[in-house]
């Protein structure tokens, strides 16, 4: 089954928290306080949002390129159960944060935006223990994932890769359940929560078209 993960990429954190809370209150139970959001109101934002949402698997997006096992332990500190790590980094970084994070019992996402070959990194990345491999479109990115030869490369990954595969950017109501199917353990989605006019119940809606898909289906 998979698990919605709302990405917060706002810069102010009287609006994250509250985006949290209505995402939290509508079942959500990963919140994600993006790079950017750390980057604008520093790291405490994690340690507040684990406080208020203690029940809530807490994701750190710290875009890690070096110092994987610092950032890992800043992350970890502040609270996060998931630190995320850029799979563009070299080798030395990610198992650094994977090393790093194992002692903190935190688990690491390694993302694959900005690589260039795609499946040939995510298998060197399924050798390396992470916990999540990330199918990662950034916000200035407008690529469709449903284009033929972006498919090709989600259904190489979902066929071969043993860690467990996590995808986000640009997923929204109306592709959720198709995403869903392709048999991923994360949905990320941020913009289409985010920008809903109502967050709260997008946050709600998400899972629950997935669901009527697969009543559809079965």
């Amino acid at each position: 089954m998979a698990v919605l993960q709302y990405a917060i990429d706002v810069t102010n954190e009287k609006e994250a928290l509250s985006l949290a809370h209505q995402a939290a209150a509508n079942g959500v139970q990963w919140l994600e306080a993006g790079h950017v959001l750390i980057k604008a109101v520093g790291v405490q934002i994690v340690t507040k949002l684990k406080e208020r949402h203690p029940q809530c698997v807490v994701i750190a997006d710290m875009k890690t390129m070096d110092m994987g096992a610092e950032e890992a332990e800043v992350a970890a500190r502040a609270g996060a159960d998931l630190v995320m790590v850029c799979g563009a980094a070299s080798d030395g970084v990610v198992e650094a944060a994977v090393s790093t994070a194992r002692k903190h019992g935190v688990r690491i996402t390694c993302s694959l935006m900005g690589v260039r070959d795609q499946f040939s990194r995510a298998t060197q990345l399924d050798r390396m223990g992470v916990d999540f491999i990330l199918a990662h479109r950034g916000i200035d990115d407008t690529f469709d994932w449903f284009s033929p030869d972006r498919m090709e490369v989600l259904k190489q990954l979902a066929a071969n890769i043993k860690t467990p595969l996590a995808i986000g950017g640009g997923i929204n109501e109306a592709n959720f359940p198709l995403v869903k199917e392709l048999g991923f353990s994360v949905i990320i989605s941020g913009r289409g929560i985010t920008e809903a006019d109502d967050p709260g119940q997008a946050a709600k809606h998400l899972p629950e078209s997935a669901s009527e898909l697969t009543k559809v289906h079965s």
